[in-house]
């Protein structure tokens, strides 16, 4: 079997490419949970590969816990935790023949929304006044960063975490923090591309304009919009679910 080109990256190294084709495959359920690979020589033959380059491919997914080997019985499917799914992002939304998985595309943008929506609410409550003051500066750094696209990227990640910070709740800053990696993948391969630097900036400094004013539904109101835009931009409609209230959060003791 051939790679094809397009469903990797130009420079991923041979072992890498045949590990994401194998969670592919195991993603959108030509293996399940359970089940066992084929043998590291069967699956040589088939990448026209050697076997240490399987093994290594094996390791890979192992170490996000794909798969498990078992000494003498062979390599197994696992049930994937959250940080696994989120390693693999990239593989989750472009398919083996290169063409975008739409359904889960769908699914993790909707995701983000949801997430987004309940930290900017619960920081808009609880935030301090020096949380706020380092969301208006990282704000302030975006901005400046918009031509420096590693500096922008690190600005983003370090807003995103204070903003979780500020939520007060510790489930919240987990998951920001778990899926940190999965939030710059799509703002890379979605966000900027499709909707543009100003659209975004413009949003955070919305976003952080309600904070400042502990208006937790303004807050809200405005990841709504941007997630919006982004449908609109991807599937040329707007998802309902999105438009969802929460409930109002209550301001703890700090």
């Amino acid at each position: 079997m051939n790679l094809p080109q397009n469903a990797i990256e130009p420079t991923g190294t041979r072992t890498h490419q045949i590990a994401d084709l194998l969670a592919r495959r195991i993603l959108e359920g030509c293996y399940k949970v359970g089940d066992r690979l084929p043998t590291e020589r069967e699956l040589a033959a088939e990448f026209s590969t050697n076997r240490n380059a399987i093994r290594e491919a094996v390791k890979r997914l192992e170490g996000i816990g794909m798969v498990r080997a078992r000494q003498g019985s062979g390599i197994y499917v696992e049930e994937m935790e959250l940080s696994g799914g989120v390693q693999l992002l990239d593989v989750l939304v472009i398919r083996e023949d290169g063409s975008i998985n739409r359904e889960f595309l769908h699914d993790a943008l909707e995701f983000r929304g949801n997430i987004m929506r309940m930290v900017v609410r619960a920081a808009a409550v609880r935030r301090t006044e020096a949380e706020l003051e380092g969301m208006r500066r990282l704000t302030a750094e975006r901005r400046d960063a918009h031509d420096d696209l590693p500096r922008l990227r690190e600005t983003t990640r370090n807003l995103l975490r204070l903003m979780a910070e500020a939520a007060h709740n510790r489930v919240y800053l987990f998951m920001l923090n778990t899926t940190s990696r999965a939030q710059l993948q799509l703002w890379d391969m979605i966000d900027m591309p499709l909707v543009g630097f100003p659209r975004l900036q413009r949003a955070v400094e919305q976003i952080v304009d309600a904070i400042t004013m502990r208006d937790a539904a303004a807050a809200e109101l405005t990841v709504v919009r941007l997630m919006e835009d982004v449908q609109q931009a991807i599937f040329g409609s707007v998802d309902a679910v999105q438009s969802l209230p929460f409930a109002k959060l209550p301001e703890p003791h700090l």
